[in-house]
């Protein structure tokens, strides 16, 4: 009747597991019988079968799924960020979390007494006989339940009060715990790239309250809190990166970047999806300009043409600017060069996207140039 566990189970269940999957139970001398390889085993109505795995996104059959009840236990966004904000919290204001977890327990404490008493009642009631008014037990019980029901709702009044002003304050220190949310989900990433990238939660809180007690010390509140955001984000790069080939170390920079930049709201989607998959069509709607120009690049200048921040772009390359852009696509380092016109107003990001189109070999030192400005 005690309750089993199976642990670092893969997508595909071994057999032998079958009979206790689907419950293949039978009776034989009174007693339920299950069957497991070549040996019948008794089956105890307690008994619990657990099975567990490591994996981070299994995928498991229909067939395997109406055997089991699935559960996910992988932490989410909002989840982990109440879980860092009260980590932040307990290293900035200890008397604050401490007071908050106080008033926790003191909380559960008043409203198990509110159940007791009420329970009290329903059972003194239920024993009652005769006329209840006459129940002298019983109307002391009550009396006394009401003057000490009245003092635990004032007390919980109180407390709701406290916990309202605890509450507003812990709140401000949600963008430490929000960053460092974006930036754990990032690092978890990382083992899409190599199964060898595995980073634990509890080695990144651990230097995420390293964090919040190294960073710069500062009066100002949110000069104070930029402080925590500014160090814990190289914190993270830094101990990341130690475990990272050189060759993925670019890769984990930008995105961290992409990441911070989407969680801040500065980060326009379609440009990003252009970047990484590129045109979606092959349809020009000017003829090529010159014939330095590779066809496959007006093909994407004319595609990130169709872009809000780039309308006109694949315009310019007919107008004056023609010379000025041939002199980039010709340059040594055209990811430095600054573009001509309207166009020098685009940020290092865009300027990666003009670089895929026009100069694709020099993209990845453009994506340097935007980790580096951030």
């Amino acid at each position: 009747g005690k309750p089993l566990l199976l642990e670092n189970v893969q997508e595909e269940l071994d057999a032998s597991l079958e009979p206790l999957l689907l419950k293949q139970l039978y009776k034989q001398g009174g007693q339920m019988m299950i069957n497991l390889g070549d040996s019948a085993v008794p089956w105890h109505e307690d008994f619990l079968f657990y099975i567990t795995s490591k994996l981070r996104n299994p995928y498991y059959t229909p067939e395997t799924a109406v055997k089991v009840t699935l559960l996910n236990f992988g932490i989410t966004s909002d989840g982990l960020v109440q879980q860092l904000l009260g980590a932040c919290v307990q290293e900035e204001r200890p008397d604050l979390a401490q007071m908050k977890d106080q008033l926790v327990v003191s909380c559960a404490a008043m409203n198990k007494q509110m159940t007791e008493l009420e329970s009290n009642i329903l059972k003194l009631l239920a024993e009652s006989t005769g006329d209840i008014l006459e129940d002298e037990t019983l109307i002391n019980t009550l009396a006394e339940s009401k003057k000490t029901s009245t003092e635990v709702a004032e007390k919980l009044k109180e407390a709701e009060v406290t916990e309202k002003d605890i509450d507003e304050t812990r709140v401000k220190y949600t963008p430490v715990a929000f960053r460092s949310t974006i930036l754990y989900f990032a690092v978890a990433d990382m083992s899409v790239i190599d199964p060898m990238y595995q980073f634990s939660l509890g080695w990144f809180v651990k230097l995420y309250r390293s964090g919040c007690n190294n960073a710069e010390p500062s009066d100002d509140f949110d000069e104070r809190l930029q402080n925590i955001i500014d160090y814990f984000t190289y914190s993270v790069y830094q101990a990341c990166c130690r475990s990272l080939f050189e060759k993925h170390k670019l890769m984990f920079s930008f995105l961290m970047y992409s990441r911070v930049e989407a969680g801040d709201g500065n980060l326009d989607q379609a440009e990003y999806k252009f970047l990484l998959a590129g045109p979606t069509s092959v349809q020009t709607e000017l003829e090529k300009p010159a014939d330095w120009l590779p066809d496959n690049s007006w093909v994407e200048l004319s595609n990130l043409s169709k872009l809000p921040n780039f309308v006109g772009l694949d315009k310019s390359f007919t107008g004056d600017d023609l010379e000025v852009f041939k002199k980039i696509y010709n340059s040594p380092s055209p990811q430095d060069e600054e573009l001509p016109g309207e166009w020098v107003k685009l940020s290092f990001f865009q300027k990666c996207l003009f670089m895929r189109a026009l100069r694709p070999d020099k993209c990845i030192p453009a994506v340097q140039n935007t980790v580096a400005q951030a």
